[in-house]
C-alpha cells in the first residue's frame, strides 16, 4: 500500500495504539495530524516523528466532543 504523502488523521495519538499508529503512519510516509485531549502528549509524539524526519501535527480536541472534532477537522483543510 502506498502511503507517501498521504495524510492519517489519529485520535487518541498521544498515547498506547495511537501513538503506535501516528509513528508507524509517519514511517511509511505518511503525514500525520495527531488529535488527543493530552496536547503536551501529542506535541512529544509530532517531536518524536519529526526526529526521524516525518511531518507530524498536533491539535488539541475531545472527540466525544462534536463541535471540537468539527473544529479539528476544518483546522487541516
Amino acid at each position: 500500500m502506498v502511503m507517501q504523502g498521504k495524510t492519517a488523521f489519529i485520535t487518541g495519538g498521544a498515547s498506547g495504539i495511537g501513538r503506535a499508529s501516528a509513528i508507524a503512519f509517519a514511517k511509511a510516509g505518511t503525514n500525520v495530524f495527531i488529535l488527543d485531549i493530552d496536547v503536551a502528549g501529542a506535541d512529544a509524539v509530532v517531536e518524536e516523528i519529526s526526529a526521524f524526519g516525518g511531518k507530524a501535527v498536533a491539535h488539541k480536541a475531545d472527540v466525544t466532543k462534536e463541535h471540537e472534532a468539527e473544529e479539528a477537522i476544518t483546522s487541516l483543510c
